[in-house]
């Protein structure tokens, strides 16, 4: 299992995450700022829920490590407990 579906089954119910196929829907993926593959992005839809380095329908990208536990990290230290 690659490290963005175990990130997803570990953090069911605390933060979604979603993957999109970038040539399925060029469109979003250019609306969204992607330029390159992998693109993490984070966003928050409730600011009540989000540190204060996310507002409301901004994105935050991740350039860290692809490692399970550093995504996961970067996810967990966006939200609050």
């Amino acid at each position: 299992m690659i490290a963005y579906d175990k990130l997803a089954e570990e953090l069911k119910d605390k933060v979604n995450i979603v993957a999109v196929d970038c040539d399925a829907h060029r469109a979003l993926c250019t609306s969204n700022g992607v330029r390159g593959f992998p693109t993490i992005k984070m966003y928050v839809s409730n600011p009540d829920n989000a540190d204060d380095r996310l507002e409301n329908g901004k994105s935050n990208d991740y350039t860290g490590s692809r490692s399970l536990d550093k995504l996961k990290e970067f996810a967990l230290k966006s939200v609050k407990p």
